[in-house]
């Protein structure tokens, strides 16, 4: 070979090498974008946790084949007083307040699978799969009151002082009904919220055989306590702990039931 074609060929080489690297660059920026165009979609951007498409995605990971004969628990939390806070302080403090609520929600060690934010004060939280519905409500009752604490624990934020609490409810399933699991849950914890004596549970939910749940949410009757109503199926609901409101400085009352309203699915 000629110098020149030694020179050339290096020179093709040289420039080969190049267009190579430059490839493996634009393909490395083209998967860290996906990653977190990905990213973008199922996280809540105020608060780090999952948004609705995420907690899907949640379910469809816990719902795979050999977990068949397993269940599942949720619960759901939704913030005692979270408009007053926005009315008075203004939109920015009342995020400061679910942020910090998602911080605390996480700092909880416990056996999660997965928590979520699905938009205003309402939040969620997946626990895993259990073999029986008895080891999976005893740790979602557990769970519940811890979460329930660690909410409530004083000044949310500081500036200004505010402690705020939250209704909890909880939910537990046979895996094959977890599309069922989430409509449960938020149940639980709105009769938690009007009956407002501690955390709302529905132990007919780990029952077999189907349990149809209203569209509606509606108000109870003048007289009636929610905590002791029973379910047309024989069951009744329970309340398995109180809820005393301890809170420093400003003192956020518990919002009233939602009016009826039809209800949609929590996850699309």
């Amino acid at each position: 070979m000629t110098t020149l074609g030694t020179v050339v060929a290096l020179a093709l080489a040289v420039a080969l090498a190049v267009v190579l690297a430059a490839a493996r660059q634009r393909g490395r920026d083209l998967r860290r974008r996906l990653a977190e165009a990905d990213r973008t979609a199922h996280t809540d951007p105020l608060t780090g946790l999952a948004n609705r498409a995420g907690l899907r995605r949640l379910i469809d990971e816990l719902a795979t084949p050999d977990a068949a004969d397993h269940h599942v628990a949720a619960i759901a939390l939704d913030l005692d007083g979270l408009k007053p806070i926005n009315d008075h302080h203004g939109h920015h403090v009342g995020d400061e307040v679910l942020a910090e609520v998602a911080r605390r929600i996480t700092a909880v060690h416990a056996r999660m699978f997965g928590a979520a934010r699905l938009g205003g004060d309402e939040f969620v939280v997946l626990l895993d799969r259990y073999p029986d519905a008895t080891t999976a409500t005893r740790y979602a009752d557990w769970l519940a009151g811890a979460l329930r604490m660690s909410i409530g624990m004083p000044r949310v934020i500081d500036q200004p002082p505010i402690t705020i609490t939250a209704s909890v409810g909880f939910a537990v399933m046979p895996i094959e009904r977890i599309d069922e699991l989430l409509t449960a849950a938020d149940l639980a914890m709105y009769r938690r919220k009007s009956a407002r004596t501690g955390i709302h549970s529905d132990p007919a939910s780990s029952r077999q055989d189907p349990i149809p749940l209203p569209r509606h949410r509606r108000r109870e009757p003048a007289g009636t306590d929610p905590s002791n109503r029973t379910r047309r199926d024989g069951y009744a609901t329970t309340t398995s702990s109180n809820n005393t409101n301890n809170t420093n400085n400003v003192t956020v009352p518990a919002r009233g039931m939602r009016p009826a309203e039809h209800r949609q699915r929590l996850v699309s």
